[in-house]
């Protein structure tokens, strides 16, 4: 687990974003291209804010989708469920992608 304070370049959006890195798991719950329930892992944060979250992620998503996250607890058998929409998803190294995720309820 990686915790700091804020991150150094500008900001478009409302809610500070705090750089934390940890393991997470995803569940697609449904898109016009995804069948519900397919599980991408691995994956871990990047960033996190009260409005949303960076991922880094393997596997492509599909903009719109919702998404189940499961937060892992560095130490904890307990995660954190999240519901979340994927707002923006960007190609980086080969197979490695990142992805903007906003909350679904807050």
């Amino acid at each position: 687990m990686n915790t700091h304070k804020k991150m150094d370049h500008k900001e478009k959006r409302t809610a500070e974003r705090y750089v934390y890195t940890c393991p997470v798991s995803l569940t697609v719950l449904g898109n016009s291209h995804t069948l519900p329930n397919d599980i991408y892992n691995p994956a871990e944060t990047v960033d996190i804010s009260n409005n949303g979250m960076r991922i880094r992620i393997s596997r492509n998503l599909r903009e719109g989708s919702v998404i189940k996250v499961l937060i892992s607890i560095p130490g904890q058998p307990a995660k954190i469920p999240v519901l979340a929409e994927v707002k923006w998803i960007k190609k980086k190294i080969s197979n490695n992608y990142q992805a903007g995720l906003r909350y679904v309820v807050q």
